[in-house]
């Protein structure tokens, strides 16, 4: 007679062979057996059926496959990671729906990894804040625009991460950049923007090599380099481009990440004012929240400093 573990596995397993992922079929091949295994040990657990679990979990592994996280239980179901794909991949569902796959994954979470749920959770916003990307996600949209299918999908994907990134540049001033309107020189990669908000912003030096090998090849004045076979700008290409890729990257949360890093090192504010094609210091009221708690002993230093010389 079977036990009920074996019947609790039979059924997660059933559930597994009846779903229908809306994934292409090698991508469901790289997270199936981690899903399904984890489904199989969730299974009675929570208040949940299993294709309930399997539904809500393959889109939480999925998004962690393609962000480039290893698929092991302690970081894909950490509460900081169930929160940030919460953020990041369903800030277009409503609130509702978002509560509602959070508390599914972070029951998912107590059953497989205990022992990473001692994060305290953020409420839930009515839209969902433009987080900057870290190190680790910096480095995985890397490998995500060298690792896209064709040379010009690579190269594309590589304009789009050094124009973003590196000089913080909004979707719908990305599009309209034509080769002409970047230059090198001795002062670094520039990048003059068209439109409402012109103006001149370099591009950080990190970003630079990336951006120089696509200019190396793309010598077409005219042409734009984002997507050079384009006839005219089509505001919605980024959109396009990037379907299909866990909703990233987002060309918010790279100008976010841009800002930020922008305010930590301490770029003066007229000149970040500048740069970013914005009015006043204001618009950045939303970065203020990612920025480093400050030494206190460096601060009370500068925030006394000493009268000027006459």
């Amino acid at each position: 007679m079977a036990s009920d573990q074996d019947r609790t596995r039979g059924t997660a397993l059933g559930a597994a062979r009846r779903y229908v992922p809306h994934l292409p079929a090698e991508e469901w091949a790289a997270v199936e057996g981690f899903v399904t295994a984890a489904v199989e040990d969730c299974s009675g657990q929570t208040a949940h059926s299993d294709r309930v679990l399997l539904g809500t979990a393959v889109r939480l592994v999925h998004w962690a496959w393609r962000t480039g996280l290893p698929l092991e239980r302690p970081v894909v179901f950490h509460r900081s990671t169930i929160v940030r794909f919460i953020a990041v991949r369903c800030g277009c569902w409503t609130k509702t729906t978002r509560n509602t796959y959070r508390s599914r994954l972070l029951r998912m979470g107590e059953v497989l990894a205990p022992e990473c749920q001692t994060t305290t959770l953020p409420g839930l916003s009515d839209s969902s804040a433009v987080l900057p990307y870290s190190s680790a996600e910096q480095a995985a949209l890397r490998s995500w625009a060298t690792g896209q299918r064709t040379a010009g999908r690579r190269a594309d994907a590589k304009v789009l991460l050094a124009l973003g990134m590196g000089a913080g540049l909004m979707g719908g001033e990305i599009v309209p950049i034509r080769r002409k309107d970047i230059v090198s020189d001795q002062r670094g990669i520039l990048v003059q923007v068209v439109g409402r908000r012109q103006r001149l912003v370099p591009v950080l030096a990190a970003w630079e090599e990336m951006l120089l090998d696509i200019l190396s090849s793309r010598t077409d004045p005219e042409a734009f380099v984002f997507r050079p076979d384009a006839a005219r700008p089509n505001p919605n290409v980024i959109a396009h481009f990037t379907r299909g890729d866990g909703g990233e990257p987002s060309t918010s949360r790279m100008r976010t990440t841009w800002i930020v890093g922008h305010l930590t090192t301490g770029v003066p504010a007229r000149a970040l004012i500048a740069a970013a094609g914005v009015d006043g210091f204001t618009a950045f009221q939303r970065c203020i929240p990612y920025l480093p708690e400050p030494d206190s002993e460096q601060a009370g230093k500068l925030l006394r400093r000493p009268m000027p010389s006459s």
